[in-house]
């Protein structure tokens, strides 16, 4: 972060994902956001968000972007429980957290990458089927919380990029690459 700390996505499958915050300078460790907590519903097994599984991409305000994901299932858990996962904005500056809807039912959040300077975030989702799964490239609106879906790549734990232009990359599976350009639309 621009605080000079490492924020760390974890997860307890079954029950919680949490963002640590790692402060170097006192070697001290807090758990700075509690997944279920934030979004106020009580889940376990493969209902819960049982991971942050996104790299934790740091917006030129401070503020740190990720989302939550779904765990595995056990033995006689069924896939459908598991609603989706929610983006997320933690602002190490006031503690706060600001929580956005599930984008995809029953998708969890493998890539959440902020443009700031456009007011938006590219969320790819993740619904963990096998060989192939959804992957929903998408516009998330940072301030009315709408979302745009832009096109399904169905590449498995797609990570998405943003140049000096604005333009997001998403990779698409067979090797192609989708790119939105926030500036033509």
């Amino acid at each position: 972060g621009k605080n000079a700390r490492l924020y760390i996505g974890s997860g307890k499958y079954g029950s919680n994902g949490f963002l640590v915050e790692f402060d170097p300078a006192t070697k001290k460790m807090a758990v700075v956001v509690d997944a279920m907590k934030e979004i106020g519903k009580p889940a376990t097994g493969f209902a819960a968000q049982a991971k942050i599984h996104t790299r934790n991409n740091v917006g030129e305000s401070g503020k740190i972007y990720f989302g939550t994901k779904q765990g595995y299932p056990q033995k006689g858990e069924e896939r459908s429980v598991y609603l989706g996962g929610y983006p997320m904005v933690y602002d190490p500056a006031t503690g706060k957290t600001r929580v956005y809807d599930i984008p995809i039912e029953k998708q969890g959040i493998i890539s959440v990458t902020p443009d700031e300077a456009k007011g938006v975030a590219y969320i790819s989702t993740c619904s963990d089927e096998r060989p192939i799964e959804s992957t929903h490239f998408m516009v998330l609106d940072l301030a009315t919380g709408k979302y745009r879906d832009l096109l399904d790549c169905r590449h498995m734990y797609a990570f998405i990029v943003v140049d000096h232009r604005h333009r997001a990359y998403h990779p698409i599976l067979g090797g192609e690459i989708a790119r939105y350009d926030a500036v033509t639309d």
